[in-house]
């Protein structure tokens, strides 16, 4: 079972030079904010532009009618919300995907102890609120994208191909098949719980400060956001209004 964390509207992105061509793809889904895509980057963002971008005063006075659904830095509680933020996008090069966010439920105690636990100002919020009242994610509803490792720190996520020498414990014959699927993913539950007791063990070897914990998260996108336009809204809307 997997606990809803929210929805991440975000794009694939390229491979990072430091990751092996041989294990993962061209183009993948990453959850690690110093490189993967996602809108907003920060909600505030809107509300520090030029005041002659019309486009951020329309995003912000939206952000303004709706922000009790929605979450820091850039998490949507409802599918409906991230698809009407979608369309008040300017075009995109890449295709936009509404990607729906689950945490382990058996990792839930620890997540919750270890993130209260912080400072304020280093929880990640829109996570650890959707978690406080955990609520089951129907990964039946969506398109099973895989499972990513990732853990928080001063409420950024990493995960665990920010550090290129986990990429050595899919290479030295691991007892479960850790390759990662068409999008950067792991496929198997059981592959992500073997990374993760190994990068634990890594990161207590001569540390006095190991990193937090390392936490599975499955991704599922929506068909119905799979290459979304603008036109394709349109046109369904004029048409179920005749």
């Amino acid at each position: 079972m997997w606990y809803d964390c929210g929805y991440l509207l975000m794009t694939k992105i390229q491979r990072p030079s430091d990751l092996d061509p041989t294990l993962f793809p061209e183009k993948m889904f990453a959850l690690r904010d110093c490189s993967f895509n996602a809108l907003p980057e920060h909600w505030w963002r809107y509300f520090s532009a030029d005041p002659s971008d019309l486009v951020a005063k329309e995003l912000a006075d939206w952000y303004q009618k709706n922000e009790d659904d929605l979450l820091l830095p850039n998490i949507f509680t409802t599918l409906e919300l991230a698809q009407e933020f979608a369309l008040k996008l300017p075009k995109q090069s890449e295709a936009l995907q509404i990607v729906r966010i689950g945490l382990a439920a058996q990792y839930h105690e620890q997540f919750m102890a270890e993130q209260t636990a912080k400072r304020p100002g280093e929880q990640p919020e829109g996570f650890l609120t959707m978690l406080r009242q955990p609520k089951p994610l129907p990964i039946e509803a969506g398109r099973w994208l895989g499972i990513e490792l990732g853990w928080f720190s001063y409420s950024s996520i990493h995960t665990w191909v920010c550090e290129s020498d986990n990429q050595q414990l899919i290479r030295n014959n691991p007892p479960v098949d850790c390759m990662p699927n068409q999008y950067g993913l792991q496929n198997d539950f059981a592959a992500a719980q073997y990374l993760i007791s190994q990068i634990e063990i890594y990161n207590g070897i001569n540390d006095d400060t190991p990193l937090p914990k390392v936490y599975p998260f499955c991704l599922i996108a929506y068909d119905t956001s799979f290459a979304i336009t603008k036109q394709q809204i349109l046109h369904t809307t004029k048409s179920n209004n005749n």
